[in-house]
């Protein structure tokens, strides 16, 4: 119970900084394909919630299983939490601007990197 509330290394990230790091690009692609093909097949911002979830609790349960890092630690589940959604949710919205510009091209345009306006 003690580590779940601790900040120590270890029951964050595990025994080793180097195979943490490698998990979570790992698990970052899975987020950013998953917010890719949401926005790709015209799905709503809670489908990409949904999967953001599951690639943090297949975060957390690898880090748990390879390296003995604390499947409950909230601070592990918070990292994990803020990394996974920020690159989920801004791939989609991303990807869903790309896609609302090219499907209306006559109709729309690119503004910034996340956005559409209408043409005047």
């Amino acid at each position: 119970m003690d580590r779940i509330f601790s900040m120590d290394k270890t029951a964050i990230m595990g025994e080793e900084p180097v195979t943490f790091i490698v998990i979570t690009l790992l698990m970052m692609l899975c987020a950013y394909l998953s917010g890719q093909t949401m926005a790709k097949n015209w799905r709503k911002m809670g489908k990409v919630i949904f999967f953001a979830i599951i690639v943090v609790v297949g975060h957390r349960f690898l880090l748990t299983t390879l390296r003995n890092a604390e499947f409950f630690n909230i601070y592990g589940v918070a990292m994990s939490t803020i990394v996974m959604f920020t690159v989920a949710i801004l791939t989609y919205l991303r990807d869903k601007a790309d896609k609302m510009v090219n499907q209306y091209p006559w109709e729309l345009e690119k503004k910034g990197l996340f956005g559409w306006v209408k043409i005047k």
